[in-house]
């Protein structure tokens, strides 16, 4: 205490922020310790993504089965689903498939192109 009143020791930090706790003797030993290297990283990493990769195989494998149950309301295996359509639908259902897949392909390929000229029309815009 002094004339004034009480000491009170505060610390005045940046912004008036409150100061960040210091990491104790602990937290800093097991830090240094356990602190990954280079090649930990990058398969910590690879697991990570081979599991996302697992995962997103087994949801397309299930997204397939589904669109089968649904197209040709059967939950037998494609192969015995196709044997029992009739000739013509076994010709007719790969054609429409085919013919879908080229438009889509056609469209986006048109799309793309449109795209890049509008870019390159763009940047020679008078100001």
């Amino acid at each position: 205490m002094n004339a004034r009143g009480p000491i009170i020791r505060t610390r005045i930090t940046l912004a008036g922020r409150m100061p960040t706790p210091r990491p104790t003797r602990l937290k800093l030993f097991l830090l240094e310790r356990l602190k990954p290297g280079e090649l930990q990283r990058t398969l910590l990493v690879a697991a990570v993504i081979g599991v996302l990769g697992a995962l997103a195989t087994v949801g397309f494998r299930e997204l397939l089965g589904l669109l089968e149950r649904l197209l040709f309301r059967s939950d037998s295996r494609l192969v015995q689903t196709a044997a029992r359509l009739a000739w013509w639908q076994r010709i007719l259902y790969p054609c429409a498939g085919g013919i879908a897949a080229g438009l889509v392909l056609r469209e986006a390929t048109r799309l793309r192109k449109c795209n890049a000229a509008g870019r390159l029309h763009g940047s020679f815009r008078a100001r």
